[in-house]
Parts: structure tokens; C-alpha cells; sequence
């Protein structure tokens, strides 16, 4: 079950939206502050991304909870589709999130969609009120963090920060 979905216009072309989201390592600069703030991120398989591909991160929240996060690439589809899942281990528990963005050109831009598909826990929580209550929650948290990475990516495409490099 989709946990929620945030969409923005870019005014880009698609293959210029899906090449600087391809670049993995910089999402770093357009991550966010808290659930999606990264401190950094590394590739671990060399070369473009691929099903397979994995890199690792840290993000500022899960650094202070003594989290590790690996992604593992799932879907690239050139320009229409880039997913992967996260897992965010540490501490004697895990979490993995299912992340899809989705490219659709529009007229002279691009309609990007990021969606959070999944959230999974190990060990899941016990109590009968604690996964529909931290569900609610997540739509909340997780899409105001999604609405600020999208506006981020935007902004640094069309006002030329990624220009250049994807020309």
C-alpha cells in the first residue's frame, strides 16, 4: 500500500530530470533536513546506475539513532521510471523503504513524481493501534520532506545549478 506521493513540474526536458536524478551522489544537495537529510551517501557498485546498483548512506536523523542505510537499485527505465528500496538497520532493528520517482513529460517539462510505496519494520511493533498510527503519521512527515526534495530538485534544475552539468 502506496504511504504517499508528492508531484511537481519541472520545466525541463525529461532526459535532463531522469539524467540528475541518475547521478545518485548528488542527492545529497537537494535531500532535506530530516527524514530525507542525508550526510552523505556513497555508490558501492561502480559505473551508471542499474537493477543492482547499491549504494550507502547516512541521514541526519537515522546518524543519531546509530542507523546505517543501503539501497539497492530496483527499476531504471530511461526516462520513465527510478526506484530502489532502503534498508535502514542499527540497534537490533530495520527498516525498509520502497522509493519510485516517476518521469512524465509535459508539454516542454517534466511531471515528477516521487513515491514512497512501502515502509516495512523488523521486528514489527506489537501493539494492534502502533502501524495504523505511525502510518498516519508517515504520510504527514514523509510527504512535507518529499514536497521539500521535489521543490529543491526543481529549483536546482531550472535555475541552472544541474544545467550545466547535464548539457
Amino acid at each position: 500500500m502506496t504511504v504517499t506521493k508528492r508531484t511537481t513540474y519541472i520545466d525541463a526536458a525529461v532526459d535532463r530530470v531522469f539524467a540528475y536524478l541518475m547521478d545518485i551522489e548528488r542527492h545529497v544537495e537537494w535531500s532535506g533536513e530530516l527524514s530525507f537529510g542525508l550526510k552523505r551517501l556513497v555508490k558501492i557498485t561502480p559505473g551508471p546506475l542499474r537493477p543492482g546498483s547499491v549504494f550507502e548512506s547516512t541521514g541526519h536523523l537515522s546518524s543519531k539513532a546509530g542507523m546505517e542505510d543501503i539501497s539497492t537499485v530496483k527499476v531504471v527505465d530511461s526516462p520513465w521510471c527510478l526506484a530502489w528500496e532502503t534498508v535502514s538497520s542499527g540497534e537490533g532493528r530495520e527498516n525498509t523503504f520502497q522509493w519510485i520517482y516517476t518521469f512524465e513529460p509535459r508539454r516542454e517539462g517534466t511531471g515528477l513524481t516521487l513515491t514512497l510505496e512501502g515502509r516495512f519494520f523488523n521486528p514489527t511493533p506489537f501493539y494492534l493501534w502502533f502501524p495504523p498510527l505511525l502510518w498516519l503519521v508517515d504520510r504527514q512527515i514523509f510527504g512535507r520532506e518529499m514536497e521539500g526534495g521535489l521543490r529543491r530538485i526543481k529549483l536546482a534544475i531550472e535555475r541552472g545549478t544541474a544545467a550545466d552539468h547535464w548539457r
